[in-house]
């Protein structure tokens, strides 16, 4: 234990690492057998008067994350009796292999699922550690990116259901953090790009981990989960971003601001669904989508996936103003037809044609709106001639070539294999194959 925490030679030290995180049945038994053994590597993260770094940091990181996954292994329990145990890991957390190990420690909600990792972390105030984070003087952006990695994992796995009522945990801590509103504040009145962008990414999980459950949800803006009350006071400063100039590119600003929106139309609360068109959110993701001084092809993805949620659910005001935007509509069709031209020009379209050609295409298969306050169709026969004459027929046809059957160069059959050998034979010149 001693060699591989650095009191040694490197190679004494790595060997030490490579017996320790083999996994091997007698060697986690014996590392457990008496207490002080694992406590021992557990205590060196919260040593103040020693600082691990480099390969030794990165070893002992190794063992203990390789230590976790037996079912024998006794470290989480150990863990918890470690004074200071979460403070030493956010000393380090700008180091990927402490990120890598606190993830696997709130992953044992997987591997062991009455560890309740995530809710021990949760009662240490882990999640008020990790926002401070982000309020830190001087700001790391180091530290700042494994706290919106370590979130971005617990999301994806409440989402994939593994873990789904353990994360559940995480998620209503998070909404009662006494950091959280001045996290918020920050994120859309910081200078510093990363701050704003590594922080639209941790709210933008944490919306999706907040939506209603029911159809449609009416309850006021007092009622919401904290993440959205406190993201709704900040709706201008985010319409704000969106207008910014482009300068020739997106930026991943706009891009978490995008997916940011997104999540805010699958919430399944009435009152976003108001206050989002209020806004104008969708006007400006639009001008963005149709500005053709960029190419960022993931940008219009995004506003083609929220189009589509607007008009294939059931977000009233959004979908009828969408029916009824003669403006918008024309403009898709000056695009396709301008797309058009340029490829006889050109040979190739711009990479806003396809998603422009299906955004029409989705419009016209959605083409009415039935909701206790609105009624409507799309009532527009100039975009919808255009669509049946041109985009439709596009959109549905099917190619011949994956009707046809097609053999490979090195394609061996066996028939015609079968009547090249008779063949031969009746001409007597069977020595020919040999």
């Amino acid at each position: 234990m001693s060699i591989c925490i650095g009191n040694g030679a490197m190679r004494h030290q790595i060997l030490s690492g490579a017996v320790l995180s083999s996994g091997i049945g007698c060697v986690v038994d014996g590392v457990f057998l008496e207490d002080q053994t694992g406590i021992y590597m557990l205590k060196q993260i919260t040593l103040k008067n020693k600082k691990l770094e480099g390969v030794t940091l990165d070893l002992l990181c190794k063992v203990l994350t390789s230590l976790l996954i037996p079912i024998q292994s006794k470290e989480f329990e150990q863990v918890q009796t470690v004074e200071g145990f979460v403070d030493g890991l956010m000393e380090y957390i700008d180091n990927y292999s402490i990120c890598d190990y606190i993830i696997a420690l709130l992953k044992l909600d997987v591997f062991h699922q009455n560890s309740r990792s995530i809710q021990w972390f949760c009662e240490q105030s882990f999640i008020t550690k990790l926002l401070n984070v982000f309020l830190e003087t001087p700001v790391s952006i180091d530290r700042i990116e494994s706290v919106a990695r370590i979130i971005n994992e617990i999301v994806i796995w409440r989402h994939s259901h593994q873990i789904g009522a353990a994360a559940n945990v995480f998620v209503d801590f998070f909404n009662t953090d006494k950091s959280l509103d001045q996290f918020v504040t920050l994120v859309f009145s910081s200078e510093m790009k990363e701050i704003r962008e590594f922080g639209l990414m941790v709210i933008s999980d944490m919306l999706t981990c907040n939506t209603s459950r029911s159809d449609l949800c009416t309850i006021p803006v007092g009622g919401l989960p904290a993440i959205f009350k406190n993201l709704v006071s900040h709706f201008e400063n985010m319409q704000l971003l969106l207008q910014t100039k482009n300068e020739g590119f997106v930026g991943q600003t706009k891009i978490r601001l995008g997916f940011i929106v997104l999540s805010l139309l699958l919430s399944n609360y009435s009152v976003i669904y108001t206050l989002v068109d209020e806004h104008g959110f969708l006007d400006s993701l639009l001008d963005i989508f149709y500005d053709t001084t960029h190419q960022c092809t993931i940008f219009r993805q995004i506003v083609y996936n929220i189009i589509d949620t607007v008009v294939q659910r059931p977000i009233g005001e959004m979908k009828y103003r969408l029916l009824k935007d003669n403006a918008l509509l024309e403009r898709m069709i000056d695009v396709d037809v301008e797309a058009l031209k340029i490829h006889e020009k050109t040979n190739f379209y711009p990479d806003y044609f396809l998603i422009n050609s299906m955004m029409m295409y989705n419009i016209y298969k959605n083409k009415e709106i039935n909701t206790p306050k609105f009624s409507a169709k799309l009532d527009n026969q100039k975009f919808t001639s255009y669509v049946e004459d041109i985009i439709v027929a596009r959109t549905e046809a099917t190619s011949v070539h994956f009707g046809k059957k097609h053999s490979p160069d090195n394609y061996f059959d066996t028939n015609t294999y079968t009547n090249f050998l008779l063949n031969s034979q009746k001409r007597g010149d069977d020595d020919d194959l040999f």
